[in-house]
């Protein structure tokens, strides 16, 4: 099984430790969403999640389990992924309602929305906005394996440990060597949105026409060292 982890797209990305992932979608009008996923698990991370794993042979990621994980997370419609290769998978995920994505909490006063968005006759706008205070929690909304693999690399959006991204890394080089903190911090999740209108401003990334863009580290998402909040406004 290969680490899992997240928002919107990014919440998808809280699906991938130590891996480059590439994230193409489309935000309709309703608030729904269609998401495309491809992500490849680096070797050397892919070599020690082998390690803690209980089944012989060859380690492989299980794009179908993981797909069913991520289909019983809140907002999620359905995700149909397939794996390319032993340690990448595709496919497409659909969102139901970009509002209910990974929603927390039981009662009005204790409700957290990762992504909020608002729609109008003359636009609208996507904000999506992560904080370390609430990581372990929407962990907890996936299956125990993505937290346990998160817990391995001792991730803090897991943890909730307040650490800076080079005492992460450093972290990670003390219990499992240079190569894999090198991984971690090399990988990169890109994403590209197009909006059902004419893009006017990003924050956190750029934007072309009705298609807005992002390139983050992994470590931006892993550590939470300041809150992750991206936002993207268009107009009809």
């Amino acid at each position: 099984m290969f680490k899992p982890f997240l928002v919107l797209s990014l919440g998808l990305s809280l699906f991938f430790v130590s891996c480059s992932a590439r994230m193409t979608g489309v935000i309709h009008e309703s608030g729904a969403a269609d998401i495309s996923i491809r992500a490849s698990l680096e070797p050397k991370t892919a070599a020690l999640l082998k390690s803690f794993s209980q089944s012989p042979g060859d380690f492989s990621i299980d794009g179908a389990a993981i797909g069913k994980s991520m289909a019983a997370a809140p907002g999620i419609s359905s995700a149909l992924l397939q794996n390319m290769d032993p340690t990448t998978i595709d496919g497409p995920v659909k969102i139901s309602k970009i509002d209910d994505f990974l929603v927390t909490g039981t009662s009005k006063n204790d409700v957290y929305r990762l992504a909020r968005y608002t729609q109008n006759s003359g636009g609208g706008s996507l904000t999506i906005n992560l904080d370390l205070s609430k990581g372990p929690e929407l962990i907890g909304l996936f299956s125990s394996d993505v937290a346990d693999y998160l817990d391995a690399i001792m991730a803090p959006v897991a943890t909730g440990e307040v650490l800076t991204v080079k005492e992460y890394l450093d972290l990670v080089t003390s219990v499992y060597g240079g190569n894999i903190s090198n991984e971690i911090k090399n990988a990169m999740v890109t994403i590209s949105l197009t909006m059902p209108g004419t893009v006017k401003s990003v924050k956190g990334g750029g934007f072309v026409k009705n298609q807005a863009n992002f390139s983050v580290p992994l470590t931006d998402l892993l550590v939470l060292e300041k809150p992750v909040v991206y936002e993207i406004i268009w107009t009809k």
